[in-house]
C-alpha cells in the first residue's frame, strides 16, 4: 500500500471518528436533557405526594445503640402531617425535644433498619405529635433511611370506636342474658356488677354498687355491691332520696358525677378510700325511680361522656330488669319481663321457638326489616334471610344453641323493598326448666353494612396509595442519586 492510499484511508478514518463523536455528542445531550426532564418530574411527585417523606441519618452510641437521627431531605406532606417546619439539616431531639424518651421504640425500628437494611411496616401513636402514623421505612445505604408515612388516627380513632361500639354491644347482650335468668334479685344484680367492672376500656375501681327501691317509697336499699368495704355496707344500707350522692341522683332524676369526696358526700366514715363516683339513676319508662348504680373512679378521674353513654345503656338494661321483677311480684306474671326488654333494646332482637318459628320481633328489627311483628310473629326464620344464606344462618344459630360457637356471624337480611343489609349477629339460647333444653333462641344483631362499605373503599385507597408510593420513592432515590453523582 502506497503513502497516498494510506492517506486517504486514515482521512476517512478520522471522518468516521468524528462522525460518530458529533453522534455521541448529540445523544449524550439528549440524555441530560431526558434526566433533567425526569428529575423535574420525580422533584414534583415528590412534592406533592399526600404521604410524608423523610431521608435521614442515623447517629449511633459507642456500644451502637441508636441515640438521634438528622433530617437530610423532607417533602411538603412531611410538614403538613407533623406540623413541623424547617427541619432539614437538624437532629430530631433539637426539633421535638424529649422525643427519646416519649417514643424510644421508634429509634430503636429506625436504627434497626439503617443497620440491617431490611425494610419495615408498622403502625405507631407517636406520643410526642399525639399522632398516629403508618409507616414504611427502608435503607437505601447503610447507616441511612427513609421512611415514607401517612396519618391515620382518624382511622384509628374510628377503628376504637368501632371496637368499644362492639364490646359495649356484648357486654349488654351479656346483661340480657343474665338479666333473663332464672336466679333471686340479689344474684343477678351481682353477676351485673360484676359484668360492668370488668369492661377493659373503662377506668373504673372495681367497686360498684346497686340501689333498688322497694316498698318503702324514695328510699335506696342495697341490694348488690363489688368491692367495697364492710363499713360503707353498714353506712349506706339505706338511703332517703336527696341523702349522699346516690340519693341525690335518685331525687334529680340525673346522673351525678364527682371526682373525690367532697362536702356534697353526706356519709363520710373513718377509714373511708379516696375516689370519685358516677351515680346513675334507674328510671322505668314513665320516669319512676326504680333504683342507683354507682360506680367508683380513681380520685381525679375525668368526667367522660362515653362512659356516661355506656352507663345510661346498663341502667336501661337495669331498668328493665328491675321494672320486670316489679311487675312480676304485683301481677305474677311470669313472661312478661322478655316483652320489656325487647322493647328497652336498642339493637334488632328476634327470638324463636324449638320449632324456628319467629315468637318475639322488636322495635329495631321491624326498623331493619321493614316490617312489622305482626307480619312475622308465626313464620319461620329463615325467610327473613336472603336464600342463599337461610341454610348458614340455620347452622350457624344450631352452633350457639349446642353452645359449639359463641362467636358473633355475618350474615346479611333482607328488608321489606329487597334491599341487602349486613349484620353482625349475636346468638344467645333460653333453656327450660330443666336447664338443658333450649325453648327460645334469641339473635341480637347490629347493622354494619355502611362500615362494610367503608372498610372496602379504604381498601381500594390503601391500594392505590401504595402503588403511588412505591413510584415516588423509587423516583426520589434515583434523584438522589444523581445529585450524589453530580
Amino acid at each position: 500500500m502506497d503513502l497516498a492510499e494510506l492517506s486517504q484511508r486514515l482521512k476517512k478514518l478520522e471522518d468516521s471518528i468524528g462522525r460518530y463523536k458529533d453522534a455521541e455528542a448529540k445523544l449524550r445531550k439528549k440524555t441530560e436533557e431526558a434526566l433533567k426532564g425526569e428529575d423535574k418530574l420525580s422533584h414534583l411527585l415528590f412534592e406533592n405526594m399526600l404521604d410524608g417523606f423523610a431521608y435521614c441519618q442515623m447517629q449511633f452510641d459507642d456500644n451502637g445503640k441508636p441515640m438521634d437521627f438528622t433530617y437530610l431531605s423532607v417533602n411538603g406532606a412531611f410538614e403538613t402531617l407533623t406540623g413541623l417546619r424547617n427541619v432539614t439539616g437538624k437532629k430530631v431531639t433539637e426539633v421535638i425535644p424529649g422525643i427519646r424518651e416519649s417514643d424510644p421504640e421508634l429509634f430503636e425500628i429506625y436504627g434497626r433498619v439503617s443497620k440491617t437494611g431490611k425494610p419495615e411496616r408498622f403502625e405507631m401513636f407517636l406520643n410526642s405529635l399525639r399522632i398516629w402514623f403508618f409507616v414504611s421505612a427502608f435503607s437505601p445505604e447503610r447507616g441511612y433511611f427513609v421512611a415514607v408515612f401517612e396519618d391515620i388516627t382518624e382511622r384509628k380513632n374510628s377503628e376504637e370506636r368501632m371496637t368499644k361500639s362492639y364490646q359495649i354491644q356484648l357486654i349488654i347482650n351479656k346483661l340480657l342474658q343474665v338479666s333473663l335468668q332464672n336466679l333471686p334479685l340479689e344474684k343477678i344484680l351481682e353477676q351485673i356488677i360484676e359484668i360492668i367492672s370488668a369492661a377493659s376500656w373503662a377506668v373504673f375501681e372495681q367497686k360498684a354498687a346497686i340501689f333498688v327501691v322497694e316498698d318503702e317509697p324514695e328510699v335506696l336499699v342495697l341490694k348488690a355491691q363489688h368491692g367495697l368495704p364492710d363499713s360503707i355496707l353498714n353506712t349506706c344500707a339505706k338511703l332517703p332520696f336527696g341523702k349522699c350522692l346516690c340519693g341525690k341522683a335518685a331525687a334529680s332524676k340525673k346522673i351525678i358525677y364527682s371526682d373525690h369526696i367532697g362536702i356534697e358526700h353526706d356519709n363520710i366514715y373513718e377509714g373511708i378510700f379516696p375516689h370519685g363516683s358516677y351515680c346513675v339513676p334507674i328510671l322505668s319508662s314513665n320516669g319512676d325511680v326504680l333504683g342507683v348504680l354507682n360506680i367508683c373512679l380513681q380520685e381525679g378521674h375525668k368526667r367522660s361522656e362515653e362512659e356516661e353513654n355506656f352507663m345510661v345503656l346498663v341502667a336501661e338494661v337495669l331498668s328493665g330488669m328491675l321494672g320486670r321483677e316489679k311487675q312480676e311480684r304485683e301481677l305474677k306474671e311470669t313472661h312478661s319481663y322478655l316483652e320489656n326488654l325487647l322493647n328497652y333494646a336498642n339493637a334488632p332482637i328476634i327470638v324463636w321457638n324449638d320449632e324456628s318459628r319467629i315468637t318475639r320481633f322488636n322495635h329495631a328489627a321491624e326498623v331493619l326489616t321493614g316490617k312489622n311483628a305482626q307480619e312475622v310473629i308465626g313464620m319461620p326464620v329463615g325467610l327473613l334471610f336472603p336464600e342463599s344464606k337461610r341454610k348458614e344462618f340455620a347452622e350457624k344459630a344450631q352452633a350457639a344453641i349446642s353452645l359449639q360457637n359463641k362467636e358473633p356471624v355475618e350474615i346479611p337480611v333482607i328488608n321489606k323493598i329487597g334491599e341487602v343489609r349486613m349484620i353482625l349477629w349475636n346468638f344467645s339460647s333460653l333453656l327450660g326448666k330443666d336447664g338443658r333444653m333450649s325453648v327460645s333462641t334469641i339473635a341480637q344483631g347490629q347493622d354494619i353494612t355502611m362500615r362494610k362499605r367503608d372498610e372496602e373503599e379504604m381498601k381500594k385507597q390503601n391500594e392505590e396509595l401504595e402503588r403511588f408510593n412505591k413510584l415516588m420513592v423509587g423516583r426520589e432515590l434515583k434523584m438522589i442519586e444523581l445529585k450524589g453523582g453530580g
